[in-house]
């Protein structure tokens, strides 16, 4: 459901990349400002299907220095201080008629498949966690309807961009073995 497209790829794949950055621009333009260099980008985007389901995941590295001041104390460690993580958001587009249970199941599905590419991009990496900055609704529906494992979380309210940011953690369904 979800390629994952590295920064040596971009060429390849750049009326996907570019629609991807477009959608999640104008979705909400202050998400982008926390980014920067695009062109060093890991993208995980969906593959076309057939009900008009575009998103996805800008992922690239950032040093520690450069996140929220409350992510930056719970990753404290001496080791990691000067050092880069990986950082990134999501974005889901849907049909705007989409409704109801179809909307919630399709939700589910798509965020369930996001977070298991998202493990398998950890795996590749070697990182047990991602830095994800959201916009508060990809946040609840990660939250809520995915239910994804958050370690650390400030919430779009206690923060100054509005903003959430928060710790998404890839080891512990790693260690339960759903990747391969």
């Amino acid at each position: 459901m979800f390629q994952i497209i590295d920064s040596s790829e971009h060429d390849f794949y750049k009326k996907e990349i570019d629609l991807f950055v477009r959608d999640l621009k104008s979705h909400n333009p202050s998400l982008l400002e926390h980014f920067g260099q695009l062109n060093k980008a890991t993208y995980v985007l969906a593959k076309e299907n057939s009900n008009n389901i575009k998103g996805g995941a800008l992922l690239l590295k950032r040093k520690i220095s450069s996140l929220h001041s409350v992510i930056q104390d719970q990753i404290k460690d001496p080791d990691l201080v000067s050092q880069e993580v990986w950082v990134g958001t999501i974005y889901l587009h849907f049909p705007e008629n989409l409704q109801g249970q179809s909307f919630e199941s399709l939700c589910k599905v798509f965020y369930k498949h996001l977070y298991e590419s998202l493990l398998a991009f950890g795996v590749n990496k070697k990182t047990s966690f991602l830095c994800l900055t959201l916009d508060p609704c990809e946040h609840l529906s990660t939250d809520l309807i995915g239910t994804w494992p958050y370690k650390v979380q400030v919430r779009h309210c206690e923060s100054l961009d509005r903003l959430f940011h928060g710790v998404l953690s890839l080891a512990s369904a790693q260690k339960r073995g759903l990747v391969a």
